[in-house]
């Protein structure tokens, strides 16, 4: 009896020996070591300069509208971090002058306005891969065209002016002075935001170009140069009824890709990595048996 017992105590100790030493060596082979700068694959900087146009929206003096078109300029330089795949964040500096003009009414004469507004802003930027989100794991194309979607908040300063046509001193000689109505300097008050998308290309493993429309939305009254609402009279800024000028920017620019390796992390498609990897039947597996069945430890 004591010869059954000792016999039994050795197999349960080299049972639970084994099945300790298995598991040490099953948590060996999954241990993974921190990701470090020198195990980068991918460039993930990126500077970006854009050149386009503007045009008033939602405001009291305009930039389109009964006949007339008059857009302005915006240009854009931006410095871009790749966080994943499918999302960066962005500095990006804006400046720019807009073109704008309206009607309005002073005593016994019909009076139309010119406005002009010259801005610089800044504004931190989240960039959206959306193509990268929606694109198949079974897609094995080349991938040249990125669909993205932006959304970011800043500050802006800004410079209003405006000058009337067809108003007369007393000797009937007209008056076209440019006078400014709004001096915004940059602080933590002059908030704004904007939001938009853009069709991307790769041109080459350096080069990206970008077509971007965005809907800049200033928060302010008086940044098309309509001036302050006086409460109980009828100025330039009850032509519209918000109290929010907007605006469109429409851009064509090009990004640089910063770095030694030859991909950018924003082209290179996780998930074709996982369809590349061979069926597991082709994997060979020890089967010590020889019954089909790879071995479980």
């Amino acid at each position: 009896r004591k010869i059954c017992l000792l016999s039994l105590t050795l197999l349960c100790f080299s049972f639970l020996n084994a099945q300790e030493t298995n598991e040490s060596s099953v948590q060996k082979t999954t241990e993974t070591k921190k990701f470090t700068r020198a195990e980068k694959e991918f460039n993930d900087w990126y500077v970006s300069a854009f050149v386009g146009t503007n045009a008033l929206q939602n405001t009291d003096l305009v930039s389109w509208g009964s006949g007339r078109f008059t857009p302005g300029y915006d240009f854009q330089f931006q410095v871009t971090k790749e966080v994943t795949h499918a999302f960066g964040i962005a500095i990006m500096g804006q400046y720019g002058k807009t073109r704008q003009y309206g009607e309005g009414v002073q005593i016994n004469y019909p009076n139309r306005w010119d406005g002009r507004t010259e801005y610089y802003g800044i504004t931190l930027l989240g960039d959206l891969n959306l193509s990268m989100l929606f694109r198949r794991v079974d897609n094995d194309s080349p991938f040249r065209w990125a669909w993205h979607a932006y959304a970011g908040a800043g500050i802006i300063a800004y410079t209003a002016e405006r000058k009337a046509r067809n108003i007369y001193t007393d000797g009937f000689q007209p008056v076209n002075d440019w006078r400014t109505i709004d001096d915004v300097k940059l602080n933590d008050r002059s908030v704004f935001a904007q939001v938009g998308t853009g069709l991307r290309y790769k041109l080459s493993q350096k080069f990206d170009l970008e077509m971007r429309a965005m809907y800049v939305m200033s928060g302010d009254e008086e940044f098309d140069a309509s001036g302050d609402p006086i409460p109980g009279e009828y100025t330039l800024a009850d032509l519209e009824e918000g109290r929010d000028d907007n605006m469109i920017t429409l851009h064509l620019g090009v990004h640089y890709k910063i770095g030694k390796h030859k991909e950018s992390l924003q082209w290179h498609d996780p998930l074709m990595s996982i369809s590349n990897i061979p069926a597991t039947e082709n994997i060979p597996c020890a089967d010590d048996d020889n019954d089909g069945v790879c071995n479980i430890y």
